[in-house]
């Protein structure tokens, strides 16, 4: 839902995992099984493609993981 730069992916088998920093201080996690389309460096905006959720999942359905992780200073 926010631009963002790639900081990791990672495509383990049919397992891809994706790592994003955002500008406000966020980052995303996306872990999913299917194809990655993004690299590390990449710069995407909201609603990009960043790759495709295969049908595989733990019950043979589409398996996607979101983390949003925030910043906070003590």
């Amino acid at each position: 839902p926010w631009d963002g730069k790639i900081t990791h992916a990672e495509q383990d088998g049919s397992w891809s995992t994706i790592r994003m920093e955002h500008p406000f201080g966020a980052s995303t996690i996306l872990g999913f099984n299917g194809s990655n389309h993004a690299k590390v460096g990449d710069f995407v905006q909201a609603g990009q493609s960043l790759g495709e959720v295969a049908n595989q999942g733990p019950k043979n359905g589409p398996d996607l993981t979101w983390k949003i992780h925030k910043s906070i200073s003590v």
